[in-house]
């Protein structure tokens, strides 16, 4: 990979200059190959994304709102952005809290934000919720599988044994899945459901299917 990405931005005779672009988290630059450590330790080369600020994540959260004519209080606005603010990597707990937050406010109309937040378990109880209903909706096998893949899908970290973090892993090498593969695979497209996206599948290079968890904070 890193050669053929080498090869494309060294071609002389391409028509265009191409230009290579990268995202990844900062704390995983750490298990860049070295090639492409060496070149994203240039200053030029690379561009921080900082954290959102607080005015970002006020207006994250109340500008949606406000656009379909509802009012956050402030009060509840500040608690919100403490909550997200306690957490890093947060965000996609904020997002799923979001979403069900609003859901719960158009089904009763009458509804107050802080209560239909209340309701649906705070930031961390609407990722929770939607787990464990998906879990709740499976039988004895499925749920015995689905405990198992998604062990199958972290790994200690080599420099910390303390933590997890995520695993990409080819769906033919988790031992569950070709165990129950009619059963994994239905636990596997539940979960990446557009409504849950717990996991991402995706395809390897090799075309082979693979899975990760979606965001580390469902660790």
């Amino acid at each position: 990979f890193v050669e053929r990405l080498t090869a494309l931005t060294d071609a002389e005779d391409a028509p265009a200059k191409p230009l290579v672009i990268l995202t990844m988290r900062d704390d995983f630059r750490k298990y860049l190959a070295p090639e492409l450590k060496q070149a994203t330790d240039d200053d030029q080369r690379h561009q921080f994304v900082s954290e959102m600020t607080r005015a970002e994540l006020r207006q994250v959260i109340v500008e949606p709102a406000k656009q379909a004519g509802r009012v956050f209080a402030e009060d509840f606005v500040d608690d919100l952005i403490a909550q997200t603010e306690q957490c890093q990597g947060v965000l996609p707990l904020l997002e799923v809290a979001l979403q069900r937050l609003w859901d719960a406010m158009q089904h009763d109309l009458r509804v107050a934000p802080e209560e239909a937040f209340a309701q649906i378990g705070g930031l961390g109880g609407a990722l929770t919720q939607q787990a464990q209903r998906v879990y709740a909706e499976s039988d004895d096998a499925a749920q015995t599988v689905t405990q198992r893949l998604f062990v199958s899908l972290t790994q200690l970290d080599p420099e910390n044994t303390h933590f997890l973090r995520q695993r990409t892993v080819s769906l033919a090498q988790i031992p569950v899945a070709r165990q129950h593969p009619q059963i994994a695979q239905a636990i596997i497209e539940r979960f990446a459901a557009k409504d849950i996206r717990f996991l991402t599948i995706s395809s390897s290079a090799s075309h082979e299917t693979t899975v990760e968890l979606t965001h580390d904070i469902l660790l």
